[in-house]
């Protein structure tokens, strides 16, 4: 493949997907994704390092994120795949960008689903505080991301995820003050909030990018 960081990133983007679907038990749907994303591990070269370290983690129901990067490394490194340990790097990032572009969709699809739910007032409230602070939780993740994408980019070669991460940051500095006044939040500062819908409407464009290589790519 002519993009291997890109291809890490929808391989990423799949492994999400996973770790989903196993929360609320869809184990059929889970083992779709782990599909997908062990194809695209096959077409990297490294199919064989990423079935045999994870899918009995997947039989188990005891799958890893963390387990699964650590593999992923050690599959990088055996293999002569003509990657230098700096474009090595970049394929681990291509792969964790794709995973938290895709986590991000989840979370603000589901903000987005609540929007109009008719839910208790109490329940609304509650919602509403935890995804403030889930949301700038995951700008604190961004913070980590962004900083190894930019001492791991090439001066001919930013790639993709890191001008829209950029983008994406911008806009999570306008939650910031959320987080300094949470108790005293009203649902309407959530669900009516222009921040939380220019969020979604960055994470949706990102995911659509990433997964319009896919039927390109691979399919």
């Amino acid at each position: 493949l002519e993009n291997k960081i890109l291809s890490a990133g929808i391989m990423g983007m799949y492994t999400a997907d996973v770790a989903y679907n196993l929360v609320f038990y869809q184990r059929d749907a889970a083992f779709e994704s782990f599909s997908a994303a062990k194809l695209v591990a096959n077409e990297l070269g490294f199919g064989d390092i990423y079935v045999d370290n994870l899918i009995a983690r997947y039989e188990e129901e005891d799958f890893s994120i963390d387990s699964m990067l650590i593999q992923f490394e050690k599959g990088l490194a055996r293999l002569n795949l003509g990657n230098t340990n700096t474009d090595r790097i970049r394929i681990i990032l291509g792969f964790v960008a794709g995973n938290y572009i895709q986590k991000q969709y989840q979370i603000h699809s589901t903000i987005q689903s609540y929007k109009n739910k008719d839910i208790t007032d109490d329940l609304r409230l509650l919602l509403a505080k935890e995804f403030v602070i889930v949301a700038l939780h995951q700008q604190e993740a961004l913070d980590v991301l962004l900083l190894e994408i930019e001492k791991n980019q090439y001066a001919d070669d930013p790639g993709y995820f890191l001008e829209e991460f950029h983008k994406l940051r911008v806009i999570y500095e306008n939650l910031i003050p959320l987080k300094d006044n949470i108790d005293d939040l009203t649902p309407q500062d959530i669900f009516q909030s222009l921040y939380f819908d220019e969020l979604y409407l960055q994470i949706k464009t990102m995911r659509t990018s990433l997964a319009s290589h896919i039927d390109k790519e691979f399919f």
